[in-house]
This record gives C-alpha cells, sequence and structure tokens, in this order.
C-alpha cells in the first residue's frame, strides 16, 4: 500500500489503497459515522419534539444493547479456540 493513499481523494485513494483499507475506510469508519448521526438525529428530533422520556430511553437502550452486545461479541470471541 502506498503511504501516500491517505492524504488523497476518495475516489483517488480507491483506486491506489489497497482492497481492505478501502473496506475500513469506507464502510468502517464513515459507516460509524452516518450510523452515529442517524442515532443522534433521532435522539434529538425525539427530545426537540418534547418526547424527553423517549430521548432518554432511546439513549439508554442503544447504548445498553451496544455494549451488550460488545461484552458476548468478546466473549464469544475467548472462547472460540
Amino acid at each position: 500500500m502506498r503511504s501516500d493513499c491517505w492524504r488523497r481523494s476518495p475516489r483517488r485513494a480507491a483506486s491506489i489503497c489497497l482492497p481492505e483499507a478501502r473496506t475500513f475506510i469506507f464502510v468502517g469508519i464513515l459507516g460509524g459515522f452516518t450510523t452515529f448521526s442517524s442515532y443522534m438525529l433521532d435522539t434529538f428530533t425525539l427530545g426537540h419534539g418534547g418526547d424527553h422520556a423517549l430521548a432518554f430511553w432511546n439513549v439508554a437502550l442503544q447504548t445498553g444493547f451496544g455494549l451488550a452486545a460488545v461484552w458476548a461479541g468478546y466473549r464469544l470471541g475467548i472462547a472460540i479456540p
């Protein structure tokens, strides 16, 4: 992989970087931004609309389920030889 592929435009980086690096950039990093943005927009919309309890439970449950899923995946990863 060329070391300067990270500094180029997305179109140029896509043609230069390894496929694994492209997947990490476009799915991992950029996908994470859009998921978080959707999560925060939903929460903001609920709170702004006056549904403060729903906004709270949206944050609490999504964060709780997310942490539980990470914990379960970690434990499963340890258990698999």
